[in-house]
This record gives structure tokens, sequence and C-alpha cells, in this order.
């Protein structure tokens, strides 16, 4: 069975990315593990897969489609990786339609997507298969690379702008403790002045009631 799994997941078998209904895919002989070709065989004979030629290549199939839903080993397999046969669709197409557009950024992938479909063509079962997206792996990296650099830069941007907004704002407030404090002295200043004038005028006009230059007693002089 192991073997056998290795044939048909994911060279033989795969899922349709919009219903997850079983599919069948054309492989070419030498893709698959040489280790199932004799049960590869032995399966064409009974008529299970069929043989054909493409492009001057031997490829098999599933003779019908119905086996993919009949088979429980085979309906376990495609159950068990739904989600990187559909992420190996995925990262196929996408391969293709950046080819096609000429190597264009806009078709390349980033983040979490990239980190997937990175780690599923490292698998030993999906590597070969997945080899030829490797260009578009590589340049979905350098455009995550860039893109990464560009937020540290965004980022370190922002919290260079938010630490002189702050220097600022306490050299502000610094400024107008300051303003408040020096007013407040001033204000004690003042008053401390015009209490000393005040008393020097008081003793002024004592001073003249004692001596009867000023109209007052001498008890209010005292006072």
């Amino acid at each position: 069975l192991k073997n056998l799994h290795a044939a048909f997941i994911p060279w033989l078998a795969t899922v349709n990315p919009q219903t997850d209904e079983p599919m069948r895919r054309l492989a070419r002989y030498k893709d698959l593990p040489a280790e199932s070709h004799r049960l590869i065989d032995d399966l064409a004979e009974k008529r299970l897969l069929v043989f054909d030629r493409c492009e001057g290549e031997r490829v098999v199939e599933v003779a019908h489609e119905s086996l993919l839903r009949q088979w429980d080993d085979l309906v376990k397999w495609l159950g068990t990786e739904l989600t990187d046969l559909k992420l190996a669709h995925a990262l196929e197409q996408a391969t293709q339609d950046w080819e096609r557009s000429g190597g264009k950024g806009d078709w390349l992938w980033v983040g979490e997507r990239l980190t997937n479909a990175a780690e599923l063509a490292a698998k030993p079962g999906f590597s070969k298969q997945l080899d030829f997206c490797r260009d578009f792996l590589l340049a979905s990296r350098r455009k995550e690379e860039a893109r990464r650099a560009e937020e540290e830069r965004r980022q370190k941007a922002e919290l260079e702008a938010a630490q002189k907004l702050a220097a600022e704002q306490k050299a502000r407030a610094d400024a107008e403790e300051k303003a408040r404090c020096e007013a407040e002295a001033s204000t004690e200043k003042i008053r401390k002045l015009f209490a000393h004038a005040t008393s020097l005028r008081l003793v002024y006009e004592a001073q003249a009631m004692l001596s009867g230059t000023r109209v007052g007693s001498d008890e209010r002089a005292m006072l």
C-alpha cells in the first residue's frame, strides 16, 4: 500500500479544488516512484489503469474515475491529504499563470500562502511533481523578502516619528511647566514687594502720627 500511495498521491489522483471531488491525473510513467512500477503494471493488466503516449512520453492514468470513489484506501488517502492536494493544484495553476504573464510580480505569492506552498514543495511526495514551480517560489520569496524589508522600514519610520513627536510634546510640556513656575515665582515676588512697600508706608504713617505731622493718636500709630 505504501508504494501505491506514493504512486497515486499526488501523481494519479487528486481532488477538484472547487468541489473536493476525486479527480484522475495523467502522469508520466517515469515520474512515478520506481518501486511502484511493478504494481502499476499489474493494475494496468487488470485494466484499472491505462497506458498511452503523449509528446513521445509514456503516460498512465486511472481507467475509470469511479475507482477513485470506490477504492476505500484511495478514498482515505485523498481525504487525509485533501489540503495538500488543493494547495498543490493552486500552486501549479499560479505558476502557469505567472509564466504566461511574463513573470509579472502581481502573480506572485506572499505571506502564509507562500510559506505553506514552500513547505509542500519540499515534501517527499510532492517535491518532484512541483519541481517546475521552483522559479515561481524563488521569485515569490524575493518579493516576500522585499515586502518584509519595506514593512520593517515603515515600522521603523513610524517609531522614529512617534519618538520625535513624544520628545517634542515633552519639550513643550517642560517649557510650559517652566513658564508656569517662573510666572508663579514672579507673582510671589510681586506680592512680597507689594507687602514690603505696604509695610514701609505704614511705618512712615505711624512715625508721622507720633511726630504730630499726621493726624492720629499714638495708639493708632503703634497699631
